[in-house]
């Protein structure tokens, strides 16, 4: 029993059917497309300050009207 039970979890988790079925098809970074990126051009810079801008504004109008 003490020593069926570590070679048999050697066997399950060592085995290529494992790896295949549970470990490749998770991908560990996020996909570009669903990350945020920096701003690198002054225009952007501006176009997120502006967009940060307006979402506190009108969160803090939120706020203010019942």
């Amino acid at each position: 029993m003490y020593v069926m039970f570590p070679v048999a979890a050697m066997w399950y988790f060592g085995s290529p059917l494992f790896y295949d079925n549970h470990v490749k098809p998770v991908q560990f970074w996020p996909q570009k497309e669903c990350t945020q990126t920096i701003p690198t051009q002054k225009e952007e810079w501006i176009a997120e300050l502006q967009r940060l801008r307006e979402e506190r504004l009108a969160k803090r109008q939120e706020g203010k009207d019942p």
